[in-house]
């Protein structure tokens, strides 16, 4: 998958709308790659879904954002601590764990995941656990990042964004 992103000729960029902590350059889905957006919507729909309602009974799925997020030592401390608000279920999948030095996750008051296996996958709560990237000190970490929300809370996002 990160030979595949190389080869679609587009930079990784991070989002000048976050703050300065949350600003990860990124590859996202479906501005630059809509042919392997639908093979991600496909994951999301075989594989996501039925994790997602056997742990949190979300049945209904959408995804807000498909991305892959590109960590490396150059300036970036630990990420700030935030809770992706713009979805109900987060999902991060390591792409080249063993490729970098560092990593992981952390979550408020309940402690640090450290980097999983490649293709494994870390799932939670997207708003209401609070967490943080942590720094990587040598290397490049690749992640796979899923944002996706209930579809009947579609009027709650859009209230949210006003």
């Amino acid at each position: 998958l990160i030979h595949e992103i190389k080869t679609c000729g587009v930079d990784m960029k991070a989002n000048p709308d976050e703050d300065e902590l949350r600003q990860i350059p990124e590859f996202i889905f479906r501005e630059h790659a809509p042919q392997l957006m639908e093979v991600m919507s496909l994951v999301v729909r075989e594989v996501i879904t039925p994790l997602a309602f056997s742990v949190y009974g979300h049945d209904n799925l959408s995804i807000a954002s498909v991305q892959v997020a590109h960590y490396n030592p150059k300036g970036k401390k630990a990420g700030a601590w935030h809770h992706d608000s713009s979805s109900d279920v987060t999902v991060v999948v390591p792409l080249n764990t063993g490729d970098y030095v560092g990593g992981g996750t952390e979550f408020w008051n309940q402690g640090i995941i450290e980097p999983l296996p490649t293709g494994s996958a870390l799932m939670f709560p997207a708003g209401s656990a609070m967490h943080r990237g942590l720094a990587v000190h040598e290397g490049d970490r690749y992640l796979l990042v899923f944002w996706l929300y209930v579809k009947q809370r579609i009027p709650d996002l859009v209230n949210n964004l006003l």
